[in-house]
């Protein structure tokens, strides 16, 4: 026979198949039940149901004694498992993890620990400071919560609300138009726009976001990013006009562009032609 204590016949213990529950997850089942208890309590208070609520209060005082005398067990076991997590940030195998929950929410990744970079975002893995940051040009967030799947999910919303985006490439081509009539009369100190001369895309955006709230709400990793958009557009024309974006030669002045499939262009320059005229 089997004894109360698991005992065969007073011999040795045997496996019942039912698990020890850990002190944490006693906790966790007297703070529920304690949340429920004080409902009571407070469903009965309001009401004046006295027999109710010396039941529900007494129930409650009970549990509230069990449970501050297994928190002692539970904060030591709390303790030991918060440390073994934090010993693995930072750790080879968290950056893998980091960077494989990355590319399973559609992030194309590049770059190597502790920063990276998806055009038009930059991540950076600040584990000393056990967090993680976010910019898009001067706009910086951070997070806190360095479980890979949950900064993960925290980066591809944040991604996917730029990347997921339809991009209008005529509205921004009607931008860039409007920039560059302006930069174009600058550059050349004429008071008509000559048609088919290249201007600086770094004016470009500069016209763009004149005032400091614009550039604010539009960095320039965001209008660098459009670019590459916009390069993979098979036909540049707008109304009659036809754009161009120049490859440079002087690479220290250009944009890093990249586009959707990865590919990387040093742009810097914007020329229109005038489609009649071209």
């Amino acid at each position: 026979m089997i004894s109360s204590s698991g005992e065969v016949n007073g011999l040795e213990p045997v496996n019942t198949g039912v698990r020890e529950k850990t002190a944490l997850e006693k906790v966790d089942g007297l703070s529920r039940q304690l949340y429920k208890n004080w409902l009571a309590v407070k469903k009965a208070k309001a009401v004046w149901d006295f027999r109710a609520l010396q039941k529900a209060e007494s129930a409650y005082a009970t549990e509230l004694d069990e449970l501050a005398e297994l928190w002692t067990e539970g904060r030591s076991q709390l303790a030991r498992e918060v440390q073994a997590d934090s010993d693995f940030v930072g750790s080879d195998a968290w950056r893998i993890e980091v960077e494989e929950a990355l590319r399973a929410q559609g992030i194309p990744l590049q770059g190597s620990f502790p920063q990276y970079e998806f055009p038009p975002f930059k991540l950076t893995l600040a584990v000393d400071e056990q967090e993680a940051k976010l910019g898009l040009g001067r706009k910086l967030e951070r997070t806190t919560a360095l479980c890979p799947q949950t900064l993960a999910a925290w980066v591809s919303s944040r991604y996917q609300a730029v990347a997921g985006k339809r991009f209008d490439a005529a509205l921004f081509m009607k931008d860039l138009l409007q920039a560059y009539k302006f930069a174009n009369k600058m550059a050349y100190r004429e008071e008509d726009v000559l048609w088919g001369r290249a201007v600086g895309l770094d004016v470009i955006y500069e016209l763009l976001t004149v005032k400091q709230s614009a550039r604010q709400e539009y960095p320039k990793p965001l209008f660098v990013y459009n670019l590459g958009r916009l390069k993979e557009q098979f036909d540049l024309t707008y109304d009659e006009y036809r754009l161009e974006l120049g490859f440079a030669r002087n690479q220290s002045r250009a944009l890093l562009v990249v586009d959707s499939q990865g590919r990387e262009s040093r742009l810097s320059s914007l020329t229109v032609y005038k489609v009649a005229e071209a």
